[in-house]
């Protein structure tokens, strides 16, 4: 995709399409948004200015956990895909990893630790 911007128009969509309205969140979105397009060769959408309004506005109904999680280079869609993710492929890979936090969430809550990769129960030494 030519020079891939993030515009005032591609965060007021996103704005009127997120679960969070907070500007932070929004502008962390676009910009995770720019820079896992930039993992990838030139793409091929049909519409560039449409595909990135569409995937910051799905980056903004997840929690910033979720959003640098599957944006990054390391662990998310870039790792993953050879070519630029579809929306529903991006959606995907956000409902698992949120998943994942909210499973992870819930075993803190109950009194679970997490210790040097390894899920230790209440009461129980690490």
């Amino acid at each position: 995709m030519e020079n891939l911007k993030v515009s005032q128009m591609l965060q007021d969509e996103c704005r009127s399409k997120s679960l969070s309205s907070e500007p932070n969140h929004l502008s962390l979105a676009a910009k995770r948004t720019a820079m896992m397009f930039g993992c990838y060769r030139k793409g091929e959408a049909n519409d560039p200015e449409v595909y990135t309004m569409a995937i910051a506005a799905t980056l903004a109904e997840y929690p910033a956990e979720v959003v640098e999680y599957v944006t990054d280079p390391r662990t998310g869609m870039p790792a993953k895909c050879k070519f630029l993710p579809t929306v529903a492929e991006l959606r995907e890979e956000c409902e698992r990893h949120f998943e994942w936090v909210r499973k992870r969430d819930d075993l803190i809550a109950q009194g679970w630790r997490l210790v040097n990769g390894r899920w230790v129960k209440p009461g129980e030494a690490a």
